[in-house]
């Protein structure tokens, strides 16, 4: 299906977003308890916040291309995707500047699915398995894989 934007966002301890992008493509496989597929492809992505105060909208950030997928394998949940031409807004980041930047990668959130039907809002006591992340910008790369996990006591 193709979406049209913008989407505007509010979740507990966040600030509210406006997300907007030129052509959005979503791909879902249904399935019960969960779809057995959702993928999202992005052209043209941007966000800032939508303050309800008044106050002016700080820019996040624009990426040429953005796409990812989730999908449950077992009792986890994989997820692939990668961006392209992601600019950060100084302004989001303290007024440092970054240059553009492409990434991609695939990781395994380890009992996603159970975590989904409990709509937990910490990582404590969560594992992640990091098949691969890619960070680049012009030559320069860095790329981790491994395990991540976060002890209870955070």
């Amino acid at each position: 299906a193709d979406l049209r934007g913008p989407l505007r966002t509010s979740a507990p301890g966040m600030a509210p977003l406006w997300i907007d992008w030129d052509n959005l493509r979503a791909n879902v496989r249904l399935s019960w308890p969960l779809p057995r597929r959702v993928s999202l492809e992005a052209e043209g992505l941007s966000a800032q916040t939508d303050p309800a105060d008044g106050t002016d909208p700080v820019e996040l950030f624009s990426a040429g291309t953005a796409a990812g997928e989730l999908r449950p394998n077992g009792q986890d949940i994989d997820y692939a995707g990668s961006f392209t031409d992601l600019e950060i807004d100084p302004g989001a980041i303290d007024g440092r500047v970054l240059p553009p930047l492409d990434g991609g990668g695939d990781v395994t959130l380890k009992n996603g699915v159970a975590l989904i039907k409990t709509q937990t809002e910490s990582l404590r006591g969560q594992a992640v398995d990091i098949g691969k992340l890619d960070l680049s910008s012009g030559s320069a790369r860095v790329t981790v894989s491994g395990p991540v996990s976060v002890d209870a006591d955070g």
